[in-house]
Order: structure tokens, then C-alpha cells, then sequence
């Protein structure tokens, strides 16, 4: 399928490794995937990108601006994109507050490629 009909999917994970599997899990299925390692870059990811992105999935808890931070200014810049948070906390209050809005945006690490693929389904 040529690169401009394939959803773009933004990965932000400052765990090089979740990163990385994450990543070439979503380029095997197809997908145009953008990568960033932090906040920070993935904000400047998302600016820069001219496209549009139909998925951002970003890890919640990240040195700096963290994956809610993230996701607000990806709201504000790119209203259209959905957000799949990942996370190992998930007792956490933010991942409970998600979990409760909207259980289907929260993805508890670790996970399968299968199940990123079947969670990824549901918004793109």
C-alpha cells in the first residue's frame, strides 16, 4: 500500500527497548511509524510530521514531559489523533483515571505484539 494511504502512528517511549519492539511490531503490520524517546521529542515529532497521525502511543510515566503532557499537546495541535497510553503502572491514579474514561486507551505493560496489534485495531 503506498506510504500516504497507510495510517501514521507516532511511538513515544523512553525505554529504548519498548521502543524499539513497539515499533518494528507496527512497521510489520504495515503502518508508517514515527519514533521519538521522550516528551519532548515526540512533541517535536508531531510538529514537524506534515501528515496526519492517527494514533500516538506513548508510555505515561517519562523523565520530563511525560506521556499526559504529551498527550494534551497533541490534543491541542492534532485534535483528529488518538492516544493509546502504555504503562507498568497500572495502579497508578492516572492510569485508573484513563482506565475508567476510556478502558480501551490504556495498554498494561508488558504486552505481545498481537496484543498491541488487536489494541492499535480498535483506534486506526
Amino acid at each position: 500500500m503506498p506510504e500516504q494511504l497507510r495510517p501514521t502512528i507516532l511511538v513515544v517511549d523512553d525505554d529504548e527497548r519498548f521502543r524499539t519492539f513497539v515499533t518494528a511490531t507496527l512497521a510489520e503490520a504495515d503502518y508508517v511509524v514515527l519514533a521519538a524517546k521522550g516528551g519532548l521529542e515526540g512533541m517535536a515529532t508531531s510538529l514537524r510530521y506534515q501528515g496526519e497521525i492517527a494514533l500516538a502511543v506513548v508510555e505515561i510515566k517519562m523523565p520530563g514531559v511525560n506521556g499526559l503532557d504529551l498527550a494534551n499537546h497533541i490534543g491541542v495541535e492534532r485534535p483528529q489523533t488518538e492516544v493509546l497510553y502504555m504503562s507498568e503502572l497500572t495502579d497508578s491514579i492516572a492510569v485508573q483515571s484513563i482506565s475508567m474514561e476510556k478502558p480501551e486507551a490504556v495498554l498494561p505493560k508488558p504486552f505481545t505484539a498481537g496484543e498491541l496489534l488487536t489494541r492499535v485495531r480498535q483506534f486506526v
